[in-house]
């Protein structure tokens, strides 16, 4: 199981660097998922249409971090790694039933 550790400043550069969806999959989350810790720890997300406008080369700007009380530290597990080792035993289960 992978964990990645980061601040509260290192995931707001990166959820404005990249769309939630594509950092989601990086971390091996949802992107809902993504969108709850960023609301739980107060981190501004892009809104919608915000990499159109980017990719359009229209002017955007993003939200700034605002001061938060609590821990600065977060810990994302990655659940994919989990999910696919789960589907491996599946499949080797099916397989070893298929062939008793």
């Amino acid at each position: 199981m992978r964990i990645n550790h980061l601040t509260r400043r290192e995931l707001y550069e990166a959820v404005w660097k990249t769309p939630k969806s594509k950092l989601a999959v990086e971390y091996g989350i949802s992107d809902v998922a993504l969108a709850k810790i960023c609301k739980k720890m107060k981190i501004p997300i892009p809104g919608r249409g915000y990499w159109q406008k980017l990719k359009a080369g229209k002017g955007v700007q993003s939200e700034p971090l605002t001061d938060f009380s609590g821990n600065s530290h977060i810990s994302i597990r990655d659940l994919r790694s989990e999910m696919l080792k789960k589907d491996a035993k599946s499949i080797a289960s099916l397989n070893d039933d298929r062939y008793a």
